[in-house]
């Protein structure tokens, strides 16, 4: 009965000491000022799942480098103003000696899963987060000279306002909702497939290489699509160049955008585009911005060995272009469809008349020997209405209602559903931030009972075998 005691005992330390080894510590709550005067720190002394709250206020510091997973969160983002100054780089020219002297970045961010909101940012050093994935940028007022810099899958950059030279996003899964951008050096650039583009006001060029993307009522000044294939292009507002004379550009949707010039050309379509679909856009008065006159024109094909076909245009309005439709070295390629079969596109110098009053004109517009409107429409539609509101900043973080109200940032996710779905902080709940994944969770427990159904049969097994052997004993004797 002793050895028996005994190893029911062990078993029981044992699985006690599993389960306390799983126990992780609570993440906790570092205030800046309160408990450090500084958010770098804050960040020194912090741990990984911690949160730092700054309290509105005006603070100067030196450069963030974030090497660890944490939540850095301003008490709002009008309020909570960082000036940030980082130590500087200098450089000397190889060849010519020449030295100079430029900013080094005001964050670095080289951990998974880091999460910044509410601050107003304000530096001449860039932003950049390498090789990191689940990066979350919210409600933040950015001011930088230089580029910001994010490698990396799964990055949310929402509700921001940002001035910066440049803007790069690398990785697929990304989000850009949402903001307002001024980028006045290299524009946006995004690469990376199955991703969201959203809502954004932006101050310069967009330029992507994406497949499986969503591309929705935008502002922009230009679109370039260099690669990519089915892609939603929808209800933007601004000019649109698709494909080079390298990658494909095919099978996408563009659908409701406005080309409203003077600009060189209302659409831009290169010789690898194929089977795209063009409907209900509205192209007015492209085509007199003379920087190329071989490209002055509402829409241009650079389909020089006739390998792009296929596009198909209707219900679209072309409206006071110098040139509806142009050819590059007017060769006028075949292949492609101005209607559906039964609706084609407004062109406003189309001539014919439609004596049946059925809407569609009784003989087709044509565009050059190969292209033919054969349905072209007599009346315009309205032109669509791209209304981009400004960011919205969510209203003050309050200590006593953290958890919940950063809901926003910890479950916060790349589709638009999700994003749409997340109302303001304190109507929403989270789980604590220390719970382990449902999974885990679950194979723990089973562990215990497997421990306890061990030990019971232990129990009977000895408590059998000891019985037996007293039977036997008891035999003997008789």
């Amino acid at each position: 009965m002793k050895s028996l005691a005994l190893l029911f005992i062990a078993c029981l330390v044992f699985n006690a000491a599993f389960a306390l080894g799983q126990i992780e510590a609570s993440p906790k709550v570092i205030i800046v000022p309160d408990d450090y005067p500084s958010i770098t720190s804050a960040i020194a002394n912090a741990e990984d799942g911690d949160i730092i709250y700054i309290r509105n206020g005006v603070y100067h510091d030196s450069a963030f480098v974030i090497n660890k997973t944490i939540t850095i969160c301003g008490e709002y983002a009008r309020n909570t103003i960082v000036h940030l100054t980082p130590p500087s780089i200098i450089y000397t020219h190889p060849i010519f000696g020449h030295t100079f002297t430029s900013s080094g970045n005001c964050i670095a961010i080289t951990s998974n899963n880091v999460k910044i909101s509410g601050l107003t940012i304000r530096s001449e050093g860039g932003i950049t987060a390498t090789n990191t994935d689940n990066i979350t940028i919210v409600s933040n007022i950015i001011d930088t000279y230089s580029s910001c810099h994010f490698t990396g899958s799964n990055l949310t950059i929402s509700r921001n306002t940002i001035s910066a030279g440049s803007l790069t996003m690398m990785g697929h899964n990304l989000t850009l909702s949402k903001n307002q951008l001024d980028v006045y050096s290299n524009g946006i650039e995004s690469n990376g497939d199955y991703s969201s583009i959203h809502g954004n006001r932006i101050n310069g060029t967009l330029y992507l290489r994406t497949s499986s993307s969503k591309i929705v009522n935008n502002i922009y000044d230009k679109l370039f699509i260099f690669y990519g294939d089915y892609n939603t292009i929808n209800y933007n507002s601004g000019e649109l160049s698709l494909g080079n004379s390298e990658r494909s550009c095919s099978n996408n949707t563009i659908k409701g955008n406005l080309m409203k010039g003077p600009s060189v050309w209302g659409i831009w379509i290169g010789e690898h585009c194929r089977n795209n679909v063009f409907s209900d856009n509205y192209i007015i008065d492209e085509g007199y911005f003379q920087f190329e006159p071989t490209y002055c024109s509402g829409i241009v094909f650079c389909n020089q060995r006739g390998i792009g076909y296929g596009n198909t245009f209707y219900h679209n309005v072309f409206i006071n272009n110098s040139v509806n439709i142009k050819f590059y070295n007017n060769n006028p390629t075949g292949g492609n469809f101005w209607d559906n079969g039964s609706q084609g596109n407004y062109w406003s110098n189309y001539n014919g008349s439609d004596d049946n009053r059925d809407g569609t004109g009784d003989i087709p517009y044509i565009i050059n020997s190969e292209n033919a409107d054969n349905y072209p429409l007599m009346t315009p539609f309205t032109p669509p209405e791209i209304d981009v509101p400004l960011p919205v900043y969510y209203p003050p973080l309050h200590l006593d209602k953290l958890d919940s109200q950063l809901i926003i940032l910890n479950n916060h996710s790349s589709s638009q559903a999700s994003l749409e779905s997340s109302k303001a902080f304190n109507e929403v709940s989270t789980p604590p931030v220390s719970s382990p994944p449902v999974d885990f969770k679950f194979d723990f427990n089973m562990l215990q009972i497997v421990l306890v159904v061990a030990l019971m049969i232990v129990f009977v097994s000895i408590a059998v075998t000891k019985s037996k052997r007293n039977s036997v004993s008891y035999d003997h004797n008789a």
